[in-house]
């Protein structure tokens, strides 16, 4: 099994980041279009990726890392929906809306035994991505909808920033006492995969 690859990832170009006039000292990269070149947007770099998941590797710690993995229940509404979306390779918003009502207000038993309930799933948060070595369309004939026919992602998405947002004002404010303000990511894993 392998362990670790070289990976071309994205980031921001130097010329792209710039002052955060909203927050004094801070910096943020410039929004591109939609449909801009991805390629040509970001400044792509070798990095090594490890596959965290091989038997022989440490786990992974929410706290120290700011990655972690949970087991998904074993519903049958939800397995059955999970195994509905991978045959047919991608999502309708039918199976959408019952992964979320399967998932929102659970609680999860975390790697270091600690527990995380999860309490929101962002709007956006249901996209099929799907990329060839390189980055080569799987399937360059379908097109890109709000949920499907998406390229695989050349960039983190990292939309909680240092002070809290967008949590503190989802929240009405108290999202810095439930959290500490750094990125935190759960890797939700569906058996079986590819």
């Amino acid at each position: 099994m392998v362990k670790e690859i070289e990976a071309q990832v994205a980031f921001a170009k130097p010329a792209d980041v710039v002052d955060d006039l909203q927050r004094k000292g801070m910096l943020r990269a410039t929004a591109h279009p939609i449909d801009a070149d991805q390629q040509e947007a970001f400044e792509l770099k070798p990095c090594r990726l490890r596959d965290w998941s091989a038997p022989s590797e440490s786990k992974l710690n929410l706290e120290t890392m700011g990655f972690d993995h949970i087991e998904l229940p074993s519903n049958a509404l939800l397995q059955n929906t999970l195994e509905n979306v991978r045959l047919a390779g991608k999502i309708s918003r039918v199976e959408a809306s019952i992964i979320r009502k399967q998932l929102k207000g659970r609680s999860f038993k975390l790697s270091s035994g600690k527990r995380l309930r999860l309490l929101f799933i962002a709007a956006e948060g249901f996209i099929m991505r799907k990329a060839g070595p390189n980055g080569m369309k799987v399937d360059p004939d379908i097109a890109m909808s709000e949920m499907n026919g998406h390229d695989g992602a050349l960039t983190v998405h990292a939309d909680q920033d240092v002070r809290g947002t967008p949590l503190k004002q989802m929240m009405h404010g108290a999202a810095p006492g439930y959290f500490d303000t750094s990125h935190r990511m759960v890797l939700i894993k569906y058996r079986p995969f590819f």
